[in-house]
């Protein structure tokens, strides 16, 4: 008989698991060859949002004539008029424009910028880099996440037709909307601004000191003109130089600052300041006084101006010693708190300290807040212009007037870079929208 020989056991079963594993493994592959197509569908369309999303931004950046980067605006959250925004909805799976409508005077519905897809969010972030005064860049991120995975573009644009780039991010809140406006009204709104401005100008004895190679009163002259020239960089800017020793005595009217070469309404202002020499002593009282004076009366000579800010720019190099008042009796007296120059002045620091403080609260900062409360607060400046001046003196004075910054001087190089630093201050001011709430 013939030996035949068939399939052991141990054979057949290991023949079913080759064939096994050939048709798993051969699954697999078909089952990874269908799924590519949907993956790569998936990813397209994610970075075809993210595209539409940078295109939006972007435009709206560079069109836009205010921009605002806020955090915590929702689909439900109450939005100021006048005012867009775009924004990542509250389940995070879209974004969405919101735009107000100036012909219909409400909002109209909510744009989606890009439908939602499966399993993907997306997140906003906005940032400012340099301060507002530096430049209008503001730089954006978006991200989109699926599956844990994470997908990002960034980008920095320049707001070409905004008056202002704010970022109001602060510690862990970071800008995740940008609101903006595009409309010409706000630029109109804006150029109806005007600045008024006392310089108030310590030009006592103690003035004539050595400082930094040169006398104060020639620092002070030499800075005084750069500020003056600076603040002509807007047509806007109105200003006065009130001058002081033992009284602030002198007629003081707000003249606009502007560059004339031939000489033009600011002449007024630099013959003042080329013209200052130091002596007497201090009434800084008085001087706050006439400045005081100078605002108010310009308030009430120009109704026409929309808005008209208010500041007041005090410099001093020593403590107050003589203060402004008039008789009222054989022995008695009252402080001159009314305009018009000094009727009688005195020599008494308790009461030159106290004068400061009387013209400070009855008048700087009543103004805007308590009187002629349709009009802008004064923000009063304090710089201490000397090495050793007493801060017990410059406190007083920034206390009298509720001062928004004191700052002392003991070099030309730190008078010039405080006075730059204000007149960035007040030229931006001039460009300022209030912004959405």
């Amino acid at each position: 008989m013939r030996n035949r020989k068939g399939f052991t056991l141990v054979e057949l079963i290991i023949s079913i698991s080759i064939v096994g594993l050939v048709f798993g493994l051969a699954g697999d592959f078909f089952l990874n060859t269908y799924k590519i197509p949907n993956k790569t569908q998936n990813e397209y369309s994610i970075q075809s949002n993210m595209r539409i999303v940078t295109t939006n931004i972007t435009q709206i950046i560079r069109d836009a004539t205010a921009t605002f980067a806020i955090f915590g605006v929702t689909e439900t959250s109450a939005k100021t008029d006048g005012w867009n925004y775009i924004y990542v909805n509250d389940e995070g799976t879209s974004v969405i424009k919101s735009n107000w409508n100036f012909t219909t005077s409400s909002r109209d519905p909510d744009q989606i910028v890009v439908e939602s897809l499966p399993g993907v969010t997306y997140s906003l972030r906005f940032k400012k880099i340099n301060p507002s005064s530096a430049d209008r860049l503001l730089e954006y991120e978006i991200v989109a996440t699926i599956n844990g995975e994470t997908r990002s573009v960034q980008s920095e644009v320049e707001a070409l037709n905004s008056l202002q780039v704010i970022d109001r991010s602060s510690g862990s809140n970071l800008a995740n909307t940008l609101a903006y406006r595009s409309d010409s009204r706000i630029i109109q709104e804006v150029a109806n601004k005007k600045a008024a401005i006392s310089i108030v100008l310590d030009k006592s004895g103690s003035m004539s000191s050595n400082l930094d190679g040169s006398t104060r009163i020639a620092i002070l002259k030499e800075q005084a003109l750069n500020l003056i020239n600076d603040l002509a960089s807007s047509a806007n800017t109105f200003a006065t130089i009130v001058p002081f020793d033992y009284d602030a005595n002198g007629n003081y009217e707000m003249v606009q600052v502007r560059n004339n070469s031939s000489g033009g309404p600011e002449a007024s202002l630099t013959s003042i300041i080329d013209g200052l020499s130091a002596s007497g002593y201090t009434n800084t009282g008085d001087g706050i006084r006439r400045g005081y004076y100078a605002l108010e009366a310009f308030g009430e000579d120009y109704p026409e101006y929309d808005e008209i800010m208010n500041y007041m720019i005090i410099l001093v190099d020593g403590e107050s010693n003589y203060y402004s008042y008039y008789p009222t009796g054989r022995w008695t007296w009252e402080y001159q708190t009314a305009d018009g120059n000094a009727i009688t002045t005195n020599d008494n620091s308790t009461n030159a300290r106290t004068y400061v403080t009387k013209i400070g609260t009855e008048k700087v900062i009543k103004y805007g807040v308590t009187e002629f409360i349709d009009r802008q607060p004064i923000s009063v400046y304090v710089i201490g212009f000397a090495n050793d001046i007493s801060t017990t003196g410059l406190n007083n004075i920034a206390t009298a007037t509720a001062a928004s910054s004191v700052e002392q001087a003991g070099s030309a190089v730190e008078l010039d870079e405080i006075f730059t630093s204000i007149q960035s201050e007040i030229i931006a001011s001039l460009w300022h929208v209030s912004g959405p709430n």
